[in-house]
Formats: structure tokens, sequence, C-alpha cells
């Protein structure tokens, strides 16, 4: 086998092994999925951030909060910004919601009717 063969080899064995990650493997597990309403994510994260604040940590005043094992946390991504500060304790399992607060506010905006696409 030449070396100009050895890139779609690698290829091949690669595509194979995606396939027995997704099955065998346990760092992306696709099992869960979640439906929201576009406001209920928001609720929920600004609830969350509202009953757990303990301080305010940082200049920007970013709320750090605690976050209690075997319940949901949440955690914004903003453009340059992440908030609030999770606290969490060595040991425990977390379920964290990663929300983007653009993609929450795009999805206001597609829920109305939407045009036909024309061809």
């Amino acid at each position: 086998m030449g070396v100009d063969r050895l890139p779609l080899v690698w290829g091949m064995i690669m595509s194979v092994m995606m396939i027995h990650w997704h099955i065998y493997g346990v760092e992306n597990p696709s099992n869960e999925a979640y439906k929201h309403q576009p406001g209920d994510v928001r609720r929920h994260t600004e609830k969350f951030i509202a009953e757990n604040t303990k301080r305010t940590g940082t200049e920007q005043q970013i709320p750090v909060v605690k976050v209690l094992a075997g319940r949901d946390g949440y955690l914004i991504a903003r453009l340059w910004a992440w908030s609030p500060i999770p606290e969490l304790e060595k040991g425990l399992t977390y379920k964290i919601h990663l929300v983007s607060w653009r993609t929450t506010t795009m999805a206001f905006a597609a829920t109305g009717t939407l045009p036909a696409i024309r061809a």
C-alpha cells in the first residue's frame, strides 16, 4: 500500500469508529432530548438564578449560584460572557443545561408564521 492511500484507509477506519463510539461511547449520550417552548427556557433559567444566588462575584457582578446535586442547573452563554458562576461540590453529579440567549431570542422570532420559500 502506497503512502497516497493512507489517508483513504484512515478515513474509512475512522468512519467505522464513529459508529462504534456512538453506540458504545459515553461521552455524548444521544438518548436525552428536551422539548421546550422558547420562553420556557428563559423563565426556568431566570427562576433558577433568582432562587439559588448566594452572592455576586467579579467586577461585573455576575451571580454565584449553588447548584444542588440531582437538580437541574442552568448556565447562560452570551457573546463574551457566561452567567451565572456555578458553585459545585467535588464528587457529586450535576445536570447543567447550557442556554444560549441568542438562540432563545432567535427562537422567539421563528415561532410566528414563516413565508413560503420560492425556488
